[in-house]
């Protein structure tokens, strides 16, 4: 039976992040697993800096006091520079170049002045167009500043937050949250929004408590009210409270005034389109099927979250007492629209229908189906991950491989089964952070800074570091889906070898004219096609006929098979 949910982080301008947790047993005792993030890189433009504070002086050492002269000529250089260039002296690519020049003699500044140095090189850098470049120099003066909330640093907020508007940071927003202590102040710029990243930080620390008190202090109409809400949901779900979980997504699927104006439409819809799927999760769960279907239904055709929307209504359905419905939905999936997917599930379930339908022989062909599509498959994931490899690394570089269309058999994995795993929303919201960077360094290398790719190689070189700690969360990720996969697939293979022995017995039962378990097989279906949430467009299809498919059919397919159940009067 179907019944998992997935739990996910959402974030405006990305859709997705961070866990993975279930409702289904065969997946909690990997939900902890799935939480493993990668250790987060110190991120210095210099290297490794050492505060030094007045007090470090001892005034009869003539070296030290000696250092602390030059120190102090440094910062003087670094200011004069920095007045010239605000007055309009000399133009960005001078101060640029000027700065790096002085990159040597800047490693003996304090952490504080450092902070200065690295915000006006992030100020900068988004001058040029190289705006996660600008968000991980902001980031860390921001780290590196006494009091991150003071005036002198609201440059570097304000460039996280534009930036952040545009491109997916969210690994890198969470990294500031948990590192840059504002105490009871406001993040300048973000507002409310904050406690979002703040909220995020604590779940992956594991302390659901806290985050729980951060995501309920992002204000309604702020930007991430909504991924806010998503995220109240989850951790309710966790603790067993689902009237808590449903006040919370219905807040974001009905909002009393709408979505408000500091979100993309976009943004919205996708966030919808997930709070309507674990409405649709829960109602499951629940068993009150038809409220689950109408919220499945409800799930944006356009949207990355249509298939599986499609595919968990059919369990719905056959559950809710649609037989046909449900294989209508089956039908949908398995169009050539997604040829790509791999879902042995839907093969199974399409087996179980036709059990209980007591069309045996249907049922026997799809449990055969199963069987020999998609063994050799699971065979050839299960070989791979019993090599015991761990490495993040590893299993990045599989990544690559499948989304530069390296073969099967040099991937050592079948294809449909990867090319499923890249596209779960885990993997889905590091790609976009990760593609981001890709990018920035491509233009790096063609463009330069301010046209001078000279002077580039310390940015290029932060621009790698960031790029590595992503590529290894990509892998961490993968593994995870990948050992989630073969569990699964475990799960539907113990089924398969139960139902193949109902099959036996049920078909001999038939054939001497009485049916085997005959109180709770299906003896007649619904003749009614436009039940709640449907909608009212149908498109009947007799059993054998699965050859033509139109997209905006997709959905509204039902069969139109009779039970061949045996009466036991």
């Amino acid at each position: 039976m179907k019944s998992s949910t997935k739990k996910v982080f959402i974030t405006a301008g990305s859709s997705i992040c961070l866990s993975v947790g279930t409702f289904n047993s065969a997946f909690a005792n990997d939900t902890k697993k799935s939480l493993q993030i990668v250790k987060p890189v110190q991120i210095h433009v210099q290297g490794d800096v050492t505060p030094t504070s007045s007090n470090d002086l001892t005034p009869d050492t003539k070296k030290s006091t000696q250092t602390q002269k030059v120190k102090s000529k440094n910062w003087d250089s670094f200011v004069e520079l920095r007045r010239k260039y605000r007055s309009g002296e000399i133009t960005e690519r001078q101060a640029w170049k000027a700065i790096v020049k002085l990159e040597g003699e800047l490693k003996s500044l304090t952490k504080t002045q450092q902070a200065a140095v690295l915000q006006t090189q992030a100020t900068l850098l988004n001058k040029a167009n190289q705006p996660v470049l600008a968000s991980l120099y902001a980031a860390q003066a921001l780290r590196g500043a006494d009091d991150s909330t003071d005036d002198d640093y609201k440059r570097s907020w304000q460039i996280l937050r534009d930036v952040s508007r545009e491109y997916p940071l969210q690994n890198l927003l969470e990294i500031v949250a948990t590192s840059v202590d504002i105490g009871e102040k406001k993040a300048p710029g973000f507002g409310s929004d904050w406690n979002y990243f703040l909220g995020n930080a604590m779940i992956k620390a594991g302390k659901a408590d806290k985050a729980l008190t951060h995501y309920t202090m992002v204000s309604p109409g702020d930007r991430y009210y909504f991924p806010a809400k998503f995220q109240e949901a989850m951790i309710h779900l966790d603790a067993g409270k689902k009237l808590d979980a449903i006040a919370a997504l219905k807040a974001i699927a009905y909002p009393a005034n709408g979505p408000g104006k500091k979100i993309k439409t976009e943004e919205y819809e996708a966030i919808k389109d997930h709070a309507n799927m674990a409405l649709g999760r829960i109602y499951y769960e629940e068993r009150k099927f038809r409220d689950s279907i109408k919220h499945f239904r409800l799930v944006r055709r356009t949207g990355p979250q249509f298939y599986d929307s499609l595919f968990e209504q059919s369990w719905a359905l056959f559950l809710a007492g649609y037989p046909n419905h449900a294989l209508g939905m089956i039908h949908g999936v398995r169009s050539p629209f997604f040829k790509d997917t791999f879902n042995p599930e839907a093969t199974m379930l399409a087996s179980i229908i036709y059990y209980w339908m007591c069309r045996y022989d249907d049922s026997r062909a799809e449990l055969a189906d199963f069987m020999t599509k998609h063994q050799k498959s699971i065979d050839a994931l299960e070989r791979y991950l019993n090599k015991g490899i761990k490495d993040p690394k590893s299993y990045y570089q599989l990544f690559e491989d499948t989304v530069t269309g390296v073969s099967s058999d040099s991937l050592g994995i079948p294809r449909d089964v990867l090319v499923m795993a890249t596209q779960q929303d885990n993997l889905l919201y590091v790609r976009d952070q990760y593609a981001t960077v890709v990018k920035e360094l491509q233009k790096l290398d063609a463009q330069g800074i301010f046209g001078e790719k000279s002077e580039a190689d310390g940015a290029r070189a932060l621009l790698e570091k960031w790029a590595a700690v992503l590529k290894d969360d990509i892998g961490i990720r993968l593994h995870n889906e990948l050992k989630a996969m073969k569990l699964d697939y475990e799960r539907l293979y113990d089924q398969g070898q139960f139902l193949y022995v109902e099959l036996l017995m049920s078909k001999k039962d038939q054939l001497l004219g009485k049916e085997l378990h005959s109180s709770t097989k299906i003896s007649t279906v619904s003749q009614v096609d436009n039940i709640k949430g449907w909608g009212r467009k149908t498109q009947s299809w007799a059993g054998d006929d699965k050859n033509e498919y139109w997209a905006d059919e997709l959905g509204f397919h039902i069969y139109r098979l009779k039970p061949m159940c045996v009466s036991s009067n």
